[in-house]
């Protein structure tokens, strides 16, 4: 019977109309959009934690404020949620670190160092940038010995926002997608049912079962969401590959979940052509 369906099945592909074309250009469409919105998701999601990692609270302690002090404060803090390290800064540090970033020595310009003393304090991953970051630093601002506390906050809370954002309108538009191609294999598949009501009548006389009457036009749908998938499949590495072109370096992430476009192609097809066939064929 698999036999049967598959090549009857193969024969309607075959004959494929132009509500076929605008099925299987849909489907490939609606493929594309999953695979290239994960596929920006593991990317988005790569940068963001590279980013999140370069940005810390410096909580700059009070002039005077000895070496003991500031390193069971700094021990006090490490024990906080969602900290995950905290980096003592002395006055040599500091002044290293100005040298660093504007290649001139404090000591050369003022002759003093009149650099304090701070300690940079890393949050995890996890740390939600909207809430626990600004919690973090209001908590840290209240400890005797800390003087000011500064962080990047806003700028993480910007990207966090822009980043929800940006997938709920992607998440709209494949979900928008999904619902044409569906409705494209529905008109499909309920044209070939017509076509082919002759065929079903006589495998209902002759004693066939329903699964056999469904069963070409089930494998109609597998091709159309084989051949879909392929497509997608081509298109995503396509994108892929100009990816790498533009940036000069593999920014694409993980790709071995690509091939599953093929295997989410087949399944959208044959699903909603066996349910769309179930349902005609009980009124035949």
């Amino acid at each position: 019977m698999i036999r049967f369906a598959l090549s009857e099945g193969w024969r309607n592909f075959r004959n494929i109309s132009i509500i076929g074309l605008l099925t299987i250009g849909s489907m490939t469409l609606t493929l594309v959009l999953i695979g290239l919105t994960v596929h920006g998701y593991v990317i988005v999601e790569s940068w963001r934690s590279g980013l999140q990692g370069r940005f810390e609270i410096e909580a700059f302690l009070l002039p005077g404020t000895d070496s003991t002090v500031a390193m069971n404060l700094s021990d006090h803090i490490l024990q906080m949620e969602h900290v995950s390290g905290v980096e003592f800064i002395s006055q040599l540090d500091a002044a290293k670190r100005f040298k660093e970033e504007f290649g001139e020595d404090i000591l050369d310009l003022l002759g003093q160092n009149p650099l304090p003393k701070s300690l940079v304090i890393s949050l995890t991953e996890l740390a939600d940038p909207a809430i626990t970051w600004e919690k973090t630093a209001l908590d840290i601002s209240g400890f005797d010995s800390v003087d000011e506390v500064a962080y990047d906050g806003e700028i993480l809370a910007k990207m966090d926002k822009f980043y929800q954002s940006a997938g709920l309108i992607v998440g709209s538009g494949v979900l928008g997608m999904l619902i044409i191609s569906i409705t494209f294999t529905i008109m499909t598949v309920m044209g070939s049912i017509r076509a082919k009501e002759r065929f079903i009548q006589i495998v209902s006389l002759s004693g066939g079962s329903r699964m056999m009457a469904r069963g070409p036009f089930v494998a109609l749908g597998g091709y159309y969401g084989l051949t879909a998938g392929l497509a997608a499949t081509g298109i995503v590495y396509l994108v892929r590959w100009f990816l790498i072109v533009v940036w000069g370096e593999d920014v694409s992430g993980v790709t071995i979940w690509i091939p599953s476009l093929i295997a989410l192609g087949v399944s959208i097809g044959i699903f909603v052509a066996g349910w769309t066939a179930g349902q005609r064929i009980k009124q035949i």
